[in-house]
């Protein structure tokens, strides 16, 4: 196992991966710029060491990672993971990368191109997109976590997903979808974590359209249904360790919702909406799972992907998980910041997405309104405000027992 690891990216995923770590007993090294100084991964690692370039520098991240001695770099949701040149001077410097090697890379990239233009004619935009979730070894194993669907996008960004897919696979074509998923992963020798993503068209066609390979921002809708921990595995596997349980192993239960939070306004074409979060409120409960970096006076930088938290539900039934999604968003509470909260609820409330049947045509316009928590927060504070102002906080007693005569009836009574 790895004995000192660099977290080459920022925010959720690195405060995620760094807490991974240490229940592996991994130290960590986290990686900041100035605008992210006392973020929550930053608090958290071990070591910091500050990045005078941007985390797309791998030169510049290998060279620290060489500096501190660590032995191994987590790229979290970076590109860097996808970059056989970065991956192959880490390989020729021996420190190992939560990524596949340099040539798995290639082949997927030259290779996936010509399937994907041999699949799809590139036009009108899939209604469904299924994503399959794959782990393989490096002892030729290979599992499958099931598929997820995430077809919704709003602000360029996917912003809900659900496992499993709620209307547009039938048995036959969740088993078949995730055999391809599993063929494809063998095609190219892959190894590490990685997703197939798949597309469908309007006459119920799927065709596969690109191959993820490092770890995606939705990866706690797998983890949630299947119960494994897709970092420690990912850490695992790029240690030489053999996953330890086949498919027939894997037990998928229920249903999981996952909600992206991003500082963002709806309102205004999806601007970001840097600030400092303040009265951060996150939701709790039964199932309830919450990915992070934001707390009370935390800095939410305009330099970096908007996304500051990601809720994930599960369910017994997608029912039951709907109604959870539901309650958990109600009690999420940010401000500080716009956010795409008003979206989430647009979305979790709809009547198709609570039937199940939706595509990636569904509209959902935002409440083009405040956040109900925050009003009601600055009522109370003004009401606070007004009583200071204009009345005494001293206790008085009322002028009518002043004057002595209810002692003097008092008396009269015992006498």
């Amino acid at each position: 196992m790895f004995k000192k690891m660099l977290i080459a990216n920022r925010g959720e995923i690195a405060v995620r991966i760094i807490r991974t770590c240490h229940e592996l007993g991994i130290a960590t090294v986290a990686l900041y710029q100035p605008a992210d100084r006392g973020s929550l991964h930053v608090r958290l690692a071990d070591q910091v060491v500050e990045l005078g370039t941007d985390f797309n520098d791998g030169a510049a991240i290998l060279a620290i990672a060489q500096q501190v001695g660590a032995d191994s770099i987590h790229p979290g949701y970076g590109f860097l993971a996808e970059e056989p040149a970065f991956l192959r001077l880490c390989e020729q410097a021996g420190i190992a990368v939560m990524a596949p090697p340099a040539s798995v890379v290639e082949r997927i990239q030259q290779r996936g191109s010509q399937i994907t233009s041999t699949l799809s004619d590139g036009g009108t935009p899939p209604l469904h997109r299924v994503f399959v979730q794959i782990l393989a070894d490096q002892h030729g194993n290979i599992v499958h976590l099931g598929e997820r669907e995430g077809s919704l996008r709003f602000g360029g960004m996917r912003v809900v997903e659900e496992s499993p897919a709620p209307c547009c696979l039938s048995e036959e074509q969740r088993r078949g979808i995730c055999d391809a998923a599993i063929e494809m992963a063998r095609l190219f020798d892959y190894v590490g974590i990685g997703t197939v993503e798949f597309g469908m068209d309007e006459s119920g066609m799927f065709f596969f359209t690109v191959f993820k390979a490092r770890i995606q921002t939705d990866h706690p809708i797998a983890e949630t249904i299947s119960g494994i921990d897709l970092v420690r595995e990912q850490i695992r596997i790029a240690a030489g360790e053999p996953l330890g349980y086949t498919q027939l192993d894997i037990k998928l239960r229920g249903c999981a919702i996952a909600c992206r939070i991003t500082a963002q306004d709806p309102n205004n074409n999806y601007l970001p909406s840097p600030g400092v979060a303040k009265h951060v409120r996150l939701p709790g409960g039964f199932r309830v799972r919450v990915d992070t970096y934001l707390y009370d006076g935390c800095n939410v930088p305009a330099e970096y992907d908007p996304l500051i938290a990601k809720l994930t539900v599960w369910g017994d039934t997608r029912a039951a998980c709907v109604a959870r999604a539901a309650r958990a968003l109600d009690e999420f509470n940010i401000s500080g910041v716009t956010t795409n909260l008003s979206v989430l609820k647009g979305i979790i409330n709809d009547p198709n997405f609570v039937d199940g049947c939706y595509d990636s045509q569904l509209q959902i316009q935002p409440a083009n309104q405040e956040n109900t928590n925050e009003l009601r927060d600055l009522a109370i504070a003004a009401a606070i405000l007004y009583i200071r102002r204009n009345q005494s906080f001293r206790p008085a007693a009322p002028e009518r027992l002043q004057t002595g005569w209810h002692r003097s009836s008092r008396r009269m009574g015992e006498s």
